[in-house]
């Protein structure tokens, strides 16, 4: 089953293609009006995005691009609708990195097979992110907390590791519950790494993370990365802050 967010202004369309997919068992998300798409991938962390090419304001190709810079778009699949088999647009969306492209009217078929095939290409990619940077960073779900911790320094790779690992079924298990940054084990980090502690903090709901520093709770102290309540130097200092039992 795949979690898909559908973003089409015709509201017939939206509710047809919707009906079509969760009759084949996977998770639907909508919207009708483009704005919303960047807030509702954060949200939800679809697997699959099918995006309207023509929409007025915002146009999908637009939206596309936002939808691209977006850290979760490497774990994604892009779908364009469009209702004319317009060669340049095609060209054009393929350029931006989209899986795969659907003339309308849909037909429910064709949609399936689609679907399906991208399921699978979705599925051994994220394999290789998860085994290529296996030894980097991983999430690790405890009763009440989540802790994120570190095998090695913080890199580019710890944090590709760690969206890897965000899929939809596990966001939903952590996303209600406070994540512990463990960076005890981290020596002298640079500016490049804090940089990037910043980035996995926004993976996360930001009220709900909290940093375990070690002997870097001076650095994170005095930087604006997170309020300065939310560090800490041990986990145990944590837990009774937030009187975790």
């Amino acid at each position: 089953m795949a979690h898909i967010l559908i973003i089409d202004d015709d509201t017939e369309i939206l509710e047809l293609t919707k009906s079509i997919l969760e009759s084949i068992g996977h998770r639907v998300f909508t919207s009708y009006q483009p704005n919303q798409g960047q807030d509702l991938i954060e949200k939800h962390f679809p697997d699959i995005v099918l995006l309207d090419i023509n929409m007025p304001g915002k146009d999908g190709m637009t939206v596309l691009k936002s939808i691209k810079a977006l850290m979760q778009a490497n774990l994604m699949a892009i779908v364009m609708m469009t209702g004319v088999s317009d060669v340049h647009v095609v060209q054009e969306a393929k350029r931006l990195g989209v899986a795969d492209y659907i003339v309308k009217p849909i037909k429910n078929k064709v949609l399936g097979e689609k679907i399906a095939r991208i399921e699978q290409l979705l599925q051994e990619k994220n394999l290789q992110l998860i085994m290529g940077n296996r030894n980097s960073a991983h999430i690790q779900r405890k009763a009440k907390y989540t802790v994120v911790e570190f095998s090695g320094p913080v890199s580019a790779s710890s944090l590709n590791s760690i969206v890897a690992s965000l899929n939809p079924s596990i966001w939903l298990q952590i996303k209600n519950f406070p994540v512990f940054l463990d960076i005890r084990n981290q020596y002298k980090m640079n500016k490049d790494q804090i940089v990037l502690v910043g980035k996995i903090i926004q993976l996360f709901e930001k009220d709900k993370v909290y940093v375990v520093c070690g002997k870097n709770y001076g650095i994170f102290s005095q930087l604006d990365i997170l309020d300065f309540e939310r560090i800490f130097i041990q986990f145990e200092d944590v837990e009774k802050a937030i009187q975790i039992h």
